[in-house]
């Protein structure tokens, strides 16, 4: 990386690790912060790489709001910065990424519950009966995101049988269980 002889995927794989080691040591996330707003602007254009950085500085900001600061409390602004990454990310790709999909209801769900404003096209609700139908209309194309989204989409439509049908469903699908 110090070199610039890094590819995207090399430097994303830091970001992620960074975010990952914030778990022990807070001050990694905003070094994790910074390197995944310079790594955005690198990948744009790239159709795979682009949206796994959006959906990291998604992730940091995410993990920001949920960590309160020493004070104790919470940092909304980040809250707001990660619904617009995760919105933004959704919706610009005609595809509409389920990851991104679902990151977009839990926000909105926890910004409604936190009283905290943020702007988005659809309610949280709306947006996981979209994620839900999606997955749905896949059915043998499923891919592990979407074996994983189905449930959550319905947990979040408080549609507990729902999800409970999903996830036993899912679980028997061949795309899941453990990754070796």
């Amino acid at each position: 990386i110090e070199t610039e002889q890094a590819t995207l995927e090399v430097r994303r794989r830091r970001v992620q690790a960074l975010v990952d080691q914030a778990k022990h040591d807070p001050a990694r996330l905003d070094h994790a912060l910074r390197e995944a707003e310079r790594l955005v602007p690198y990948t744009v254009g790239d159709r795979r790489e682009n949206p796994e950085a959006r959906g990291l500085l998604g992730r940091v900001l995410k993990q920001r709001y949920a960590a309160p600061s020493r004070a104790g409390t919470r940092d909304d602004e980040a809250l707001r910065r990660a619904v617009r990454t995760y919105v933004d990310a959704y919706y610009e790709d005609e595809g509409r990424p389920v990851w991104h999909g679902i990151n977009v209801v839990a926000l909105l769900a926890r910004a409604k519950r936190d009283r905290v404003p943020v702007a988005a096209p659809e309610t949280h609700r709306q947006v996981a009966e979209a994620l839900r139908r999606q997955v749905e209309r896949r059915g043998a194309e499923m891919n592990a995101w979407d074996i994983a989204t189905a449930p959550e989409a319905g947990v979040a439509l408080d549609d507990g049988s729902g999800a409970a049908r999903c996830a036993h469903r899912n679980a028997a699908h061949p795309g899941a269980g453990a990754r070796r």
